[in-house]
């Protein structure tokens, strides 16, 4: 009896790899233009993540108020989604020492920029 311990695993084992695989309901393969498709939409979203240089204060600012409103926000991708973090003091204006500081910190260089210079 203790022999058979070891089959009786091996049959539940053997039994259960095949049910899973079954189960994965993943979607079908993306043929080749998709698969490139695919890359070259996860190139322009990293692209579009880590712009080079963020738009200059005086070019969002357009009402010359000195602080960025979230209507000011509306004209930079990038400053819409981050509008909240940048307003440190929760004022719901970004001045331009928050925005600063703020895209000072998103945009610094990473590791593998510093390589590739």
């Amino acid at each position: 009896m203790k022999n058979s311990m070891p089959i009786v695993a091996g049959i539940a084992l053997a039994l259960a790899v095949p049910a899973a695989f079954a189960q994965s309901g993943s979607a079908p393969p993306m043929n080749e233009q998709q698969q490139v498709e695919q890359t070259q939409q996860e190139l322009q979203n990293r692209a579009n993540e880590h712009a080079a240089m963020p738009v200059p204060f005086d070019q969002l600012d357009v009402k010359k108020a000195g602080y960025l409103s979230k209507d000011d926000a509306k004209n930079d991708a990038w400053l819409s989604r981050n509008f909240r973090m940048c307003d440190t003091d929760k004022n719901d204006q970004v001045s331009r020492a928050e925005y600063t500081a703020c895209t000072a910190k998103a945009h610094k260089p990473s590791k593998m920029d510093k390589m590739e210079e």
